[in-house]
């Protein structure tokens, strides 16, 4: 297999990963996955990013226990939806969310504020590097057969979270990355047909 098809067969796999052992991450490992993140694309290499890493399980648990309100309310969003698929969505995502705190590891991609001057969204043009990191570590996970989602579960006890990590002013969370070794099998993402989506020289 082609160094070409090999990236192909990860990407097409690289899908969200909510079920995980219990065993610990490497921290060697986990490095490795922030190191991807940090050669992500970032506009004029400002490289605006910080990464906060979580393996101790005491601060992953109370995490986990500041994010019980938001289960209760994903339980009684999910008893409310007739759409089988779109109930499943929810339900493993309720699902992540009620074993957040027993995760292995969590990876925090947060943005350190810029000015790009005038002309310039300077949040936009953050977001567009922190985000791209975030793809960069999903991708690194799944070539390291590791499992990962990602998620903005932070945002329903932002405060706390912030609190507890530390998070300093100017810094912001954007992108909480569960990871841990997968107790599911990898499987092909579900996507539309190139031909569905892409156009030649300009939108039909």
């Amino acid at each position: 297999m082609s160094q070409f098809e090999s990236i192909m067969e990860i990407l097409s796999s690289t899908r969200s990963v909510r079920n995980y052992e219990s065993r610990p991450v490497g921290r060697d490992l986990l490095e490795s996955l922030v190191r991807a993140g940090t050669y992500a694309s970032n506009p004029r290499n400002t490289q605006p990013w910080r990464f906060i890493v979580v393996d101790d399980p005491a601060i992953i648990a109370k995490l986990g226990d500041y994010l019980v309100p938001r289960v209760a309310e994903l339980d009684k969003i999910i008893s409310r939806i007739e759409d089988p698929v779109r109930a499943k969505v929810y339900k493993s995502g309720a699902r992540l969310l009620r074993n957040f705190g027993k995760s292995p590891a969590l990876i925090f991609v947060c943005s350190e504020e810029r000015d790009f001057g005038p002309g310039f969204d300077s949040r936009e043009a953050v977001l567009s590097a922190v985000h791209a990191a975030a793809q960069n570590i999903l991708i690194a996970a799944r070539a390291a057969n590791l499992g990962a989602a990602y998620t903005t579960f932070h945002i329903h006890a932002e405060e706390r979270f912030n609190a507890l990590l530390n998070i300093p002013e100017g810094v912001k969370i954007d992108i909480t990355i569960p990871v841990g070794y997968p107790s599911v099998e990898f499987g092909p993402v579900n996507r539309k047909a190139t031909s569905e989506v892409m156009h030649w020289n300009r939108h039909p």
